[in-house]
C-alpha cells in the first residue's frame, strides 16, 4: 500500500454497546436509534476530521457524491489506540464505530467512495499506547490500493 494520508484523531472510538447501554427496553427508541445512529456519528466524525484538516494537509479528493476523475481505489487501515484502562472491543463493536468514520472520510474528501470498488478495508488494529503516546486516539492510514 502506497500511503496517501495519515490522520490521527485525538478521541475515543465509540462501541455499539456504549451507545445503546440501558435503552433496549423501548422498542421505538431502538428503531429510531438504528435509523439515526449513522447520521449522528457521521456528523460527530465530520467535525473531528474538519478540526484535523485545519492543522494538516488538504484532502486529495473533492467533496462530491461521485468520485472525481483522478480518484484511485484506496485501502484504509484504522488503528484504535487504547488507554491503560480500556479493553479491546469485540469485532461487531469495533466495526459499529468505524462505519460512520469511513462515511465522514468520504464526505471530507479523503476517500473517493465507500463501496468495494473504491475501498478495501484492512482488518482494524487495537493496541495500547506506546512510550509517551497520547491515548485514546484513532490513527487512520489511507493508501493507494496495490
Amino acid at each position: 500500500m502506497t500511503i496517501l494520508h495519515t490522520l490521527r484523531l485525538p478521541c475515543r472510538l465509540p462501541s455499539a454497546n456504549s451507545l445503546i447501554r440501558g435503552r433496549w427496553g423501548n422498542v421505538n427508541w431502538r428503531a429510531r436509534f438504528e435509523r439515526e445512529l449513522p447520521r449522528l456519528l457521521s456528523s460527530q466524525w465530520q467535525s473531528e476530521i474538519r478540526f484535523v484538516l485545519m492543522k494538516g494537509r488538504k484532502p486529495t479528493f473533492r467533496r462530491r457524491a461521485v468520485p472525481t476523475p483522478n480518484a484511485v481505489p484506496c485501502s484504509i487501515l484504522i488503528t484504535r489506540i487504547m488507554g491503560p484502562r480500556e479493553r479491546p472491543y469485540e469485532g461487531e463493536n469495533l466495526w459499529a464505530g468505524i462505519k460512520p468514520l469511513i462515511d465522514a472520510l468520504v464526505l471530507a474528501g479523503y476517500l473517493p467512495g465507500d463501496t468495494d470498488a473504491w475501498l478495501t478495508r484492512e482488518t482494524p488494529i487495537q493496541r495500547r499506547a506506546e512510550n509517551g503516546e497520547r491515548a485514546p486516539a484513532i490513527a487512520i492510514t489511507i493508501g493507494r490500493r496495490d
